[in-house]
């Protein structure tokens, strides 16, 4: 019998947890299946109930990008455990990189069946230093995107104080973010290449979006073993603005001071110590140094 773990961010944007639950249930009881339904009570929490997943069991996050970033560092990936996605939170960026129903009802009856579908993804790894511990290095993984400087100043302020949802809320977030509007000094080594400067922003990507729809990394693949990079060098407040819409199009290849690169390792050093967000979610705004790469076919998930 096929075992489930649902795990619930009760905070996500869009999710009424006394509705889903009976939903879930109801719909179990058609399938020879044991679940188990988890609701989580504070930041991080869906890491340790993640832990908790047997081995060769399907682990449903129902949530929004954080909530999978917290279950994805949480799951023993050499348990062969297979990842479900019930996206419920406000930008669910990750979603658009694989292939699900857009009705939670169809995807919970899609994943209990016997048709289920599943395929290996990638998963982003990072090692980073903060300011004022030099000798110590801190360790996350990430199944969506990673962010330095502007980018993920703006995560900070639009996970602080949330207006709207989704790509909306975002651009609220980066317009108030231009009122504290600062460089960052790179050094960033890849491959046998340097990029040294002053920066707005470094977008490191497994997946193709993130702020709920601006395409920083639109050619990334999560599955071709790769991580893709985007560097925007330092530009004007009214630059800035001009260019967002090219963000939202999928055209920010056109822009003459980002340049896109795909490597599997590269080290970033930060002057100053920064903003860093991983799948949207703030790591530090002390990070310091970062050592990144791809953890090629790490991670069951379940596509139609």
């Amino acid at each position: 019998m096929k075992k489930y773990l649902f795990i619930i961010n009760p905070t996500a944007g869009n999710v009424d947890v006394e509705q889903l639950v009976p939903q879930i249930k109801k719909i179990a009881e058609i399938y020879p299946a044991e679940i188990k339904i988890v609701i989580t009570e504070y930041h991080r929490h869906a890491i340790e109930l993640a832990q908790e997943a047997e081995e060769n069991s399907f682990v449903i996050s129902v949530g929004g990008d954080g909530t999978l970033n917290e279950i994805v560092n949480g799951i023993d990936t050499d348990k062969n455990i297979t990842l479900g996605l019930l996206p419920t939170g406000s930008g669910n960026d990750f979603k658009n990189n694989i292939n699900i129903s857009t009705s939670i009802i169809e995807n919970i009856n899609y994943y209990f069946s016997d048709k289920v579908k599943t395929q290996k993804i990638d998963v982003g790894s990072l090692t980073y230093k903060l300011e004022g511990d030099p000798t110590i290095y801190n360790h996350t993984r990430f199944v969506n995107s990673l962010g330095v400087g502007f980018d993920a100043y703006a995560a900070h302020l639009n996970q602080s104080s949330k207006i709207l949802s989704g790509l909306p809320s975002y651009i609220i977030a980066v317009l108030r973010a231009l009122f504290k509007y600062e460089s960052i000094n790179v050094t960033l080594n890849f491959e046998d290449k340097t990029i040294i400067g002053d920066k707005l922003l470094l977008a490191i990507g497994n997946g193709k979006t993130t702020g709920g729809g601006f395409y920083l990394t639109k050619d990334a693949l999560v599955d071709d073993g790769l991580l893709d990079i985007c560097v925007v060098d330092f530009i004007t407040r009214r630059k800035l603005l001009s260019k967002i819409p090219a963000a939202i199009k999928k055209r920010l290849d056109t822009v003459p001071e980002v340049t896109n690169l795909k490597l599997k390792t590269a080290k970033i050093n930060l002057q100053k110590p920064y903003y860093v967000h991983a799948d949207g979610e703030i790591i530090s705004d002390k990070v310091t140094e970062l050592e990144i790469s791809i953890e090629k076919n790490k991670l069951n998930i379940i596509t139609f």
